[in-house]
Parts: C-alpha cells; sequence; structure tokens
C-alpha cells in the first residue's frame, strides 16, 4: 500500500497487489486487484468508479452516484408517495362529497 491511502470502515484488501498512492476504498469493499493511484474503488468485487476525481463509467453500471451526503432515503421516499397518494384520495373523495351532494340525500 503506498502513502495516503484511505481505506473506509469494514474494507478488506485481499492478495498482493499495490494499492496506489492517494487511493480510496470504500466502505464495505472487497477489494481483490491492484488499484491505480488516486482512484476511487467501490463495490464487491471492487470496481474503480473514479480516477483523480474523474467518474470512470462502465457499461454495465448505473448511474450511481458517491456524494454519500446526497444519498437518496428511501423511508423519506416512501413516505413522500405516500403522502402524494393520500392528498389524491383526499381530492378524490372532496370530489365525490361535491357530486353527490343532493343526490343521495343525507348521509
Amino acid at each position: 500500500m503506498k502513502d495516503y491511502v484511505v481505506v473506509a470502515c469494514g474494507a478488506k484488501v485481499l492478495g498482493s497487489f499495490t494499492v496506489g498512492e492517494g487511493a480510496k476504498i470504500g466502505a464495505g469493499s472487497v477489494v481483490l486487484k491492484e488499484v491505480p493511484p488516486y482512484a476511487t474503488v467501490v463495490g464487491i468485487p471492487g470496481h474503480v468508479v473514479a480516477e483523480r476525481g474523474n467518474r470512470v463509467h462502465h457499461h454495465d453500471e448505473s448511474n450511481v452516484e458517491l456524494n454519500h451526503n446526497k444519498l437518496p432515503d428511501p423511508i423519506e421516499e416512501q413516505i413522500g408517495k405516500l403522502q402524494h397518494e393520500v392528498d389524491a384520495l383526499r381530492k378524490e373523495i372532496l370530489l365525490l362529497k361535491t357530486e353527490s351532494k343532493g343526490t343521495l340525500g343525507p348521509i
């Protein structure tokens, strides 16, 4: 391992190879092969997703965002979807009540 390497919590580097200077290995990653200098490696098995601060695109890679401060919150997303659905249902109920006034009599 060269100088200024960051190995995040729970990451494993398995084997006899060089991890280049300034490389970053993401939390929980399992690195099985050499890491270029100033590369960012994530995943199991670990793969390079950035080199010298520039995103590396792979043909089988989805649009993964590495800004951990901007990771999606699935619970917040689900609550937002549920709130949207509740709002739509309330509008529909109000519309039905408005349309049915006088046609059904007192309920």
